[in-house]
């Protein structure tokens, strides 16, 4: 947002306010009972600050304080007609000071009315383009979750299931030819080693989907294994930050092998820093490097990690300059024990 929003007032503000508002229109209405127009403005004032900022509740008893306040300064200045504490003035003068007062305090409630129409408009602006950004978010994911199911679907047709058809199909002619008493351990052999291809590939991309060793182990020798597999150097700082919800591992997890990727990319040849690390009820990720990032639009796996940070109501930031990269990552977990 561009700019904050003033917080609503408190409940007792509000009544303090009224209430010394309110004793001060009843003393008005003693000592000027001819200004009693003007005075119930005064009397409304109150009221019209506390209609945004209060519910249904809270707000009857105001209403019911603000209608005896105006009876009650209604029957003092009506009691007192034209005496009062103060002198009465001619009524030209007692037209000119009720009308400059009427403006006066009119025009203070109309702008706080149109201040407080603008700060509900602030934030029903703010919420509108914050649920645009969530279904955005939402949306991308739906659509990254298909590509990846389509992804997957390939490779394991044109792979995985392509090897084990072949793989059928020998059994089935091995089993021909030892029927027919040849000679099949060559055959066999040839089959074992096909097979121990399928079984590699088919792991390959249960990894893809979710790595064995964070399901058993958790982030800390997952992170540490993914730095290993870096062409950079990765110097690893993760320490014993337990285990968390499986989706929240899952999207740290492939956001620092994301991040690493890019600065195998982007910064070759430099030193990376991976820091995993507990703050304030948060898991937060840091993954920095000394490469350049010049900013603008940014990739689609900026945007996939961003998008599985924010689906899990956590704060993403990727950026730099000229002196290196980083990205962070903060998922909300609870209150740290």
């Amino acid at each position: 947002m561009a700019s904050a929003v003033v917080p609503p007032l408190g409940i007792r503000a509000l009544v303090v306010l009224a209430a010394a508002t309110w004793i001060v229109a009843v003393a008005g209405a003693a000592a000027f009972p001819w200004a009693f127009p003007v005075l119930v403005l005064v009397i409304v004032l109150p009221l019209v600050l506390a209609i945004p900022h209060l519910d249904r509740t809270t707000l009857v008893p105001l209403l019911a304080g603000g209608l005896l306040t105006l009876a009650v300064a209604g029957a003092v200045a009506l009691g007192n007609d034209d005496g009062g504490l103060i002198a009465d003035i001619e009524d030209e003068a007692e037209i000119v000071v009720v009308t400059l007062g009427l403006v006066v305090f009119g025009a203070l409630i109309a702008v706080t009315i149109r201040r407080s129409n603008a700060a509900h408009r602030q934030v029903a602006d703010a919420a509108i383009r914050l649920g645009g950004q969530v279904a955005e978010s939402r949306r991308r994911l739906v659509q990254t979750a298909d590509a990846e199911r389509a992804r997957l679907e390939r490779d394991l047709h044109d792979g995985a299931q392509q090897q084990l058809v072949a793989l059928g199909i020998d059994l089935r002619r091995i089993a021909g030819k030892a029927g027919r008493g040849d000679d099949v351990s060559a055959d066999l052999a040839a089959t074992v080693g096909a097979l121990d291809d399928a079984i590699a590939e088919v792991r390959a991309l249960a990894h893809g989907i979710y790595p064995p060793l964070l399901e058993v182990r958790g982030l800390p020798d997952a992170l540490t294994a993914a730095a290993r597999r870096s062409a950079n150097e990765v110097e690893v700082h993760v320490g014993d930050v337990g285990r968390f919800a499986r989706d929240i591992e899952a999207a740290l997890y492939f956001c620092a092998v994301e991040a690493l990727a890019n600065s195998d990319k982007h910064a070759p040849g430099t030193t990376v820093q991976l820091s995993l690390a507990r703050s304030d009820g948060d898991v937060v990720l840091r993954v920095a490097d000394h490469g350049t990032f010049a900013g603008g639009d940014e990739g689609r796996g900026v945007t996939n990690m961003r998008d599985r940070v924010e689906a899990l109501d956590g704060a993403f930031a990727f950026g730099g300059g000229s002196h290196g990269t980083t990205m962070v990552a903060s998922i909300p977990i609870g209150v740290d024990p």
